[in-house]
């Protein structure tokens, strides 16, 4: 028996001028706002360019080679990527250079790390150290390759890798400096392992960690382990708190290279970044599904679940309901309160739901939304289908 995608062959071009709203695509399906998408590219861009940093976004909230080559024409500076698997995505996308923020340790991880680096010469790799052990395995595992550019990683306490203080940077730091095949290249950290939101205990705990990370760049560039012919790099910032990076490290850019990690900005959401980002940012991602059952007054059954929409950081909020008067105080009127594998459950206040009826969703939190999806569905904004592409999780 042959198995056939319903709508032909490819990434899904069946479904490229067809209208949502008219109901001609099969529900529940996740789609990209074309309009916003677009608009988030410039306002990133903006946003680095007035405050003369770089950009690699990370390419893991996506995976999708359209996106992350719509990210490069735009101007960044290059991709990040959370794994080897992923950088090779990256690559393959025409990246100039990938930043792997993540440390890269074991003998399968970095002999295909060596692979990428022969395939893709003439491009960057660099990925991150914070032990002497991880440099050694490095510095073995690439002994034929040409070596690779390296950043420190420094963490915070009971959070994520990296360095916890200054005497272990130093420490790791001159163990890169006698390292054959390893070039330090700088600094990187996650603030978002401190604190995420915008609380002012939150953002003073990122403050005096970002100021500490820029104090511990001046001392390490002027350092003896500081070779490179290259800016130092210092890299920070998620799409929560890029503001305060842009603030707090405030090196002189004769010397440095600030390169910000941002990536969830790219769709941004209504829900989790919605609630943090200090950009002008638009949701572009949306979950159209249908009403399947209204088995009590107040409760309806939605077809998505967990296999379709994300929930570790917030469920999806209702924003739409097509070909209905309804509009005003829709994410109170009924909202999300559970979820299993297929189906939602929602409670409903003064809602005329009917099966079969179609429902608009934002979604809180990116990164684990695309990852749901085999190809992502780009619309305009009169809900027609402009383009199907496929993701590479």
């Amino acid at each position: 028996m042959t198995v056939r995608a319903p709508f032909g062959d490819g990434a899904g071009a069946g479904l490229v001028g067809r209208n949502l709203a008219r109901g001609e695509v099969p529900l529940p399906v996740m789609i990209l706002r074309n309009s916003a998408l677009e608009h988030n590219l410039d306002v990133m861009q903006d946003f680095c360019v007035r405050h003369n940093v770089l950009h690699a976004p990370h390419g893991k909230t996506h995976m999708c080679p359209e996106i992350m080559r719509r990210q490069l024409a735009r101007g960044a500076w290059g991709l990040t990527a959370a794994t080897v698997q992923q950088a090779g995505v990256m690559l393959a996308a025409g990246a100039p250079r990938v930043l792997i923020a993540n440390e890269v340790v074991g003998r399968a991880n970095i002999s295909w790390l060596s692979h990428l680096m022969a395939e893709y010469r003439g491009t960057e790799i660099l990925c991150l150290v914070d032990s002497i052990a991880a440099v050694r395995a490095l510095e073995v595992g690439l002994s034929a390759t040409e070596g690779i550019g390296v950043l420190l990683e420094v963490g915070y306490g009971g959070r994520r890798a990296g360095v916890r203080n200054r005497f272990e940077a130093l420490e790791v730091v001159s163990a890169i400096g006698g390292a054959s095949g390893l070039q330090l290249r700088g600094l990187e950290t996650y603030e978002g392992a401190v604190a995420s939101d915008r609380s002012a205990r939150s953002l003073r705990l990122v403050d005096d960690m970002l100021s500490q990370l820029a104090e511990l760049a001046v001392e390490i560039e002027a350092g003896p382990h500081w070779q490179a012919p290259t800016k130092f790099i210092v890299s920070a910032g998620g799409s929560a708190l890029p503001d305060r990076v842009v603030t707090q490290v405030d090196l002189p850019r004769d010397r440095f290279d600030i390169v910000l990690r941002s990536g969830a900005y790219v769709s941004h959401d209504d829900g989790w970044y919605a609630d943090r980002s200090p950009l002008p940012l638009r949701p572009a991602l949306e979950l159209w599904a249908e009403v399947l059952s209204v088995p009590e007054e107040a409760a309806a059954i939605i077809g998505f679940g967990k296999r379709e929409a994300p929930y570790d950081l917030g469920l999806p909020i209702l924003k739409r309901l097509v070909d209905c008067e309804v509009t005003s105080g829709l994410s109170e009127r009924g909202f999300i309160t559970d979820t299993n594998d297929h189906h939602a459950f929602m409670t409903v206040k003064d809602i005329p739901l009917t099966p079969g009826m179609t429902l608009v969703f934002g979604i809180s939190h990116p990164c684990s939304a695309f990852d749901k999806w085999a190809t992502v569905i780009l619309v305009d904004d009169n809900d027609t289908v402009i383009d199907v592409v496929p993701t590479y999780f």
